[in-house]
């Protein structure tokens, strides 16, 4: 039975095993829930979804509630940007950032106390979710250039605990506030509560204070009178959830050095690249949507879990669910009739070994029907290897054991060898 079963797996990941060599990524969809079939269905909506790439790309509204373009994409390439105007905005502000994270690296600009050290970021949704997430997967410990804090929540406790752990270094601490409104409530109110720790550390906060915002708003007022030491703009076609190219990751350059970002936005660009050019059968992004598409609607599957063998990556889940459900989270169409369907699936996950001694025994024997993505980063340059291919070993069962699991007969023949 196994090596029956070790059979039909090879072979169907012979035919649904796609590579990206240029940044390294493969997509095994070889064992989701589809058939020849569904694949000869999915090219006419493949055609549409061509066609609705293309208007972004070339400007087109694509939030009439608003009346915003979504141009997120721009930014990690900006000759793809409709108007001179856009493009020469994105270079320049482009350039300001990686002049201010050299100026900051260098001591040029200090505080207090010193070079700065710490990196403090007040925001909320995704005006932390993106760095954070970054930051703590491209993290090289002894090698970073500044450590990155976070206050993404109005739960004074949390505000208390990172107070007490700047408490002794706010002189060598830049504080970088990220708001598009400026209005909203709990950024505002984790700013105010550390500019009175500054005022009893007998500190300018201004001095060490940073805006992302967007002109003319509640902030970047405050910014301009204060007259903090530097203001970045937020555009309104760049969405919170997609907005860690933007000023918004400047935390990452700051914390990692301007090569790891600078590097991030050629792999994004790389995938945009890949995602415009490559024919449906090939193309990693539009297959995976089209497979949520065909799970959600078709199959009624209603969560999907993200599943990172790597503790770097234990923080993409939560990324991951405002980029998708924020942005998916409707219940109407564009023309605003009644939706009978899903629009997508609860996103949820942690790193997978965990997982595996907490809640994948209702994934396995439970009675919900779910899609997963495993993840898994096959190879590395450092650490045990030893270690990594156990990790590895985990993923491939856990990922066989999802597509096949087991007989009855197997199963009492597992249980009677365990008692």
């Amino acid at each position: 039975m196994i090596k029956k079963d070790g059979e039909y797996i090879w072979q169907r990941f012979q035919r649904y095993y796609t590579e990206f060599p240029s940044i390294g990524l493969g997509l095994d969809i070889s064992k989701m829930n589809f058939t020849e079939e569904f694949l000869g269905q999915i090219k006419p909506r493949l055609a549409k979804a061509f066609v609705a790439m293309d208007e972004l790309e070339a400007g087109a509204i694509a939030n009439p509630d608003e009346n915003r373009m979504v141009g997120h994409y721009w930014l990690r390439n900006s000759t793809l940007a409709p108007t001179e105007e856009i493009r020469q905005a994105i270079d320049q502000n482009l350039a300001n950032i990686k002049t201010f994270v050299s100026k900051v690296h260098s001591g040029e600009l200090h505080g207090a106390d010193g070079p700065f050290e710490n990196i403090l970021i007040i925001g909320i949704g995704g005006s932390a979710l993106g760095p954070q997430f970054v930051s703590h997967a491209l993290s090289k410990p002894g090698r970073d250039k500044m450590t990155p804090w976070f206050i993404d929540n109005t739960d004074p406790d949390g505000i208390d605990r990172i107070r007490a752990k700047l408490a002794n270094s706010l002189g060598i601490t830049l504080v970088i506030v990220i708001s598009k409104s400026g209005g909203t409530k709990e950024t505002r109110n984790g700013m105010l509560e550390m500019k009175a720790a500054f005022s009893a550390a007998e500190l300018s906060f201004a001095e060490h204070a940073v805006a992302i915002t967007g002109e003319e708003s509640q902030l970047d007022k405050i910014a301009k009178a204060e007259g903090w030491i530097q203001r970045f703009p937020m555009w309104d076609w760049v969405g919170g959830r997609y907005s860690l190219w933007s000023a918004i990751g400047i935390s990452i350059p700051l914390a990692l050095g301007w090569p790891a970002f600078s590097r991030l936005l050629q792999g994004a660009q790389s995938m945009d690249q890949h995602t415009a050019m490559t024919s449906p059968a090939d193309n990693l992004p539009m297959m995976m949507a089209l497979l949520e598409l065909w799970q959600t609607h078709y199959l009624k599957t209603d969560t999907h879990a993200v599943l990172p063998y790597a503790q770097r990556l234990a923080q993409l889940p939560n990324f991951l669910q405002q980029l998708t459900m924020e942005s998916n989270g409707k219940s109407v169409t564009p023309e605003g009739q009644q939706l009978c369907h899903h629009t997508a699936p609860v996103l949820w996950g942690s790193a997978g070994t965990i997982g595996q001694h907490s809640y994948y025994q209702l994934l396995h024997q439970g009675t919900r029907s779910f899609t997963a993505d495993i993840i898994l980063p096959l190879s590395a340059n450092e650490g045990d290897h030893t270690a990594r291919r156990a990790l590895a070993a985990h993923a491939l069962a856990q990922s066989r054991a999802f597509m096949i699991g087991r007989s009855a007969e197997e199963a009492c023949r597992r249980g009677a060898e365990r008692g």
